[in-house]
């Protein structure tokens, strides 16, 4: 279960009109309102958010900073919880989506790569 996601951008190349799509639902999770800088920015998802199983989810960036409409992600991480209630151990999403998440250990943190920007 996803808690928040901490993104680092370049300062002038950073998302402006931003939002979370829940992509196994079709659904927006909330919009985020990143600040233009190059200082790690957390967005902590709604409580009621942070209760909802998701495999897979998008950020979409729906305007820029910069003029050209280019955007800089140094750093994009994931923070949550893996759901095991519904038989989904840690070693399943591994070998299932390697390219969607890369899962630490054993622990509950969750770091991930960007499934898809548009």
């Amino acid at each position: 279960m996803l808690n928040k996601i901490s993104i680092q951008f370049q300062g002038g190349f950073a998302g402006k009109t931003t939002k979370l799509i829940d992509l196994d639902r079709k659904t927006d999770i909330c919009p985020l309102y990143p600040k233009d800088n190059n200082k790690l920015q957390e967005f902590v998802l709604p409580k009621h958010e942070q209760t909802v199983a998701r495999r897979r989810i998008k950020i979409q960036f729906m305007s820029s900073t910069d003029f050209y409409g280019r955007i800089i992600v140094y750093t994009l991480d994931f923070h949550g919880s893996v759901a095991e209630q519904s038989g989904t151990t840690l070693e399943n999403l591994q070998q299932q989506e390697p390219a969607a998440a890369t899962l630490e250990s054993a622990s509950t943190d969750i770091s991930g790569t960007i499934i898809k920007i548009e």
